[in-house]
């Protein structure tokens, strides 16, 4: 959801989640795969071809 530039409501809406979280879920995923930075994390995501949840 990163990757397609939604805004943090924007993904919070359709996870059912809190505004807050939204950056929260963000560092720990980055904390856990080991990088530094939204551009990496979007980066590793479109290598993978992750899918959104939608």
């Amino acid at each position: 959801m990163l990757a397609e530039g939604l805004t943090a409501l924007e993904i919070a809406n359709p996870l059912f989640i809190s505004l807050e979280r939204v950056p929260s879920h963000r560092r720990n995923l980055m904390r856990r795969l080991g990088l530094r930075n939204k551009v990496e994390l979007i980066r590793l995501a479109i290598e993978h071809k992750i899918e959104g949840v939608r």
